[in-house]
This record gives structure tokens, C-alpha cells and sequence, in this order.
């Protein structure tokens, strides 16, 4: 916990390792019951992982929908759904209202449960880098841009 605390802290270099470690951290003390302190971790994933992506990309929507299932699994929906409505808010900014993820969320939010669809279940390693270039998006650019599946077990 600490070295993540000085991590964030000196602003070292954020890196997949380091978030995947945090992220972990987190889900252990999540599991043991420490919603509050697992909180705090998370919040610290959320920001190490806008570093490394930026805000308005689909990583962190799906880091955001993760947690929000970690949470929605062992405490009432009141706790998942701030998660889910960030997730809601980054993904209407990367893929627009009308994308099928974006209205996936809405309806969670609708409902108060959030179900994963069939594609967001990764089938092996949980992270998996996929490039895309911005010009799949309509924003033409060498860019590339990475998307990661970030269902940790």
C-alpha cells in the first residue's frame, strides 16, 4: 500500500504492472471486506490508469465498469453505481451516446444492476492490448490508441 501511496505520490511513471498490482490490491481487501480502503485504492487505479491512457479513452471505461461489478458483487448497488455513471460519462466522451456499450450503461443505471455483455468477458490473458488506429474512430491520426480488457479475476 505504501509503495503505491509513493508511487502516485512522486509521480514515477505509471505503468500496466503497477495498475494491475494496484488493481489486485484492491479487489483482495475488497473481498476481505474493506469496502472504504479498497475505495481509496481504486481511486488511485482510476487516476494511474487516465495517466496512462487518458480520460477519454476505453480502457478506463472498462476499468470503471470493473470496479463497479467488484463493488456490485459484495455491497449494495449504491456503492457500483457511482463507478458505473463515471464509466457512463467516459464512454458517451470515447464512443458517443448512441454506441451499444454507452446504452448498456444507461440501462444499468435504469435498473440498478449492471449484467456484463457477452464482449466484455475476455477469453485469455486478462489484459489484452489491442492497437487501433484513431482513423477507425473518424479522427484521423498515426496515433494509436490502446484498448484494454481489464477483467481480472
Amino acid at each position: 500500500m505504501e509503495a503505491l501511496r509513493s508511487n502516485v505520490a512522486q509521480k514515477l511513471p505509471v505503468t500496466l504492472a503497477s495498475l494491475r498490482a494496484a488493481a489486485d490490491l484492491a479487489q483482495l481487501i475488497l473481498r476481505n471486506g474493506d469496502g472504504e480502503q479498497a475505495e481509496s485504492i481504486f481511486l488511485s487505479v482510476e487516476r494511474m490508469a487516465m495517466d496512462l491512457f487518458g480520460a477519454d479513452e476505453d480502457p478506463i471505461v472498462q476499468i470503471l465498469i470493473r470496479i463497479g461489478v467488484l463493488f456490485q458483487e459484495r455491497h449494495p448497488w449504491v456503492y457500483g453505481e457511482e463507478w458505473f455513471e463515471k464509466a457512463l460519462e467516459a464512454s458517451v466522451r470515447s464512443s458517443g451516446s448512441r454506441m451499444s456499450q454507452t446504452r448498456h450503461l444507461q440501462a444499468a443505471l435504469e435498473r440498478g444492476f449492471y449484467e456484463p455483455e457477452e464482449e466484455d468477458i475476455s477469453q485469455g490473458d486478462d489484459l489484452l492490448f489491442v492497437e487501433k488506429s484513431f482513423c477507425e474512430r473518424g479522427i484521423c491520426s498515426d496515433r494509436p490508441v490502446r484498448h484494454l480488457n481489464i477483467w481480472w479475476s
